[in-house]
């Protein structure tokens, strides 16, 4: 029998890893606060995981058909302008709201506090929290509270990442739009064709100085 639950146990934790949905994101800082290490422009990239059978753990009777909170296998990834940063697997938290009391969908997926994040300090403060949040204020974006499988951020009128260092008073913080979202990570330039696309557009400034004299 030993052999038979070794591969029952391999064919559960398969499944369990089957059930991972990872949703990437990126964007550009368009607010910095008390963070010179930090500027508007800096990019971000990152991403969500969730388990898609993980169990709505939202308790309140009254609203428990609008929102939903799952936090089962959760975990967030972010780099701020080469700065990594991470949540533990049971850190994090995924929450959907179905057309909130007639004000439209959310979605948040968001860090505890410290020390749920890990990663460097900057400017002496440690990161404390860090979440991606999506809205959609004509209440389309979701049908019940249950976790999506996949976010589209045609489907929202508003994007956030953002990350707070220190405390979560407001204080040292960083924030911006997304401009990507999606279930395939990004494609990274190759070495050889980002030399050649530096090279082309060097040929062609030279030439263009060229003409000039």
């Amino acid at each position: 029998y030993a052999p038979l639950a070794v591969a029952c146990a391999l064919m559960v934790a398969a499944s369990a890893q089957a059930a991972a949905v990872t949703h990437y994101f990126g964007g550009k800082l368009d607010t910095v606060v008390d963070l010179p290490s930090l500027t508007v422009g800096n990019s971000f990239t990152g991403s969500f995981m969730f388990e898609s059978t993980a169990v709505d753990v939202y308790s309140n009777p009254a609203l428990d058909s609008i929102i939903g909170v799952y936090n089962t296998g959760s975990v967030i990834e972010a780099t701020v302008n080469g700065h990594a940063y991470s949540t533990c697997g049971t850190c994090a938290s995924i929450t959907v709201e179905d057309n909130f009391f007639s004000s439209g969908d959310y979605f948040f997926a968001s860090s505890g506090g410290p020390p749920s994040v890990t990663g460097p300090s900057l400017d002496g403060f440690a990161p404390f929290v860090v979440f991606v949040s999506l809205s959609d204020s004509s209440g389309m974006a979701f049908n019940s509270d249950a976790l999506p499988s996949n976010l589209a951020l045609s489907s929202f009128d508003s994007s956030s990442f953002e990350i707070r260092f220190g405390d979560n008073s407001g204080g040292p913080h960083a924030l911006g739009s997304l401009t990507y979202l999606s279930t395939s990570a990004p494609p990274v330039p190759e070495a050889s064709t980002s030399a050649m696309l530096a090279l082309g557009l060097g040929a062609l400034a030279l030439m263009r100085r060229r003409k000039s004299h």
